[in-house]
């Protein structure tokens, strides 16, 4: 998560999030899509406070697509 802050007297405050980032691993049996929507919902909007979230804020939820065979080999 990268947030946006501004300095007020020495203080660091939060103004918003600019981008979310996550990727995971999933089994075959969910879609891309499916997988995206639950993360989104289930996740980040219960993670993250709305008033952070905005129209300009960048969503990566497993950005190079499928994640199902990881770790070692």
């Amino acid at each position: 998560v990268t947030c946006e802050y501004r300095m007020d007297q020495g203080a660091c405050i939060p103004l918003r999030v600019h981008t979310v980032v996550v990727s995971l691993q999933h089994s075959e049996k969910v879609t891309l899509e499916e997988l995206r929507e639950a993360i989104m919902e289930k996740v980040i909007k219960n993670v993250i406070p709305a008033k952070y979230l905005d129209g300009e804020t960048i969503f990566h939820v497993n950005p190079c697509g499928l994640f199902i065979i990881g770790g070692p080999q």
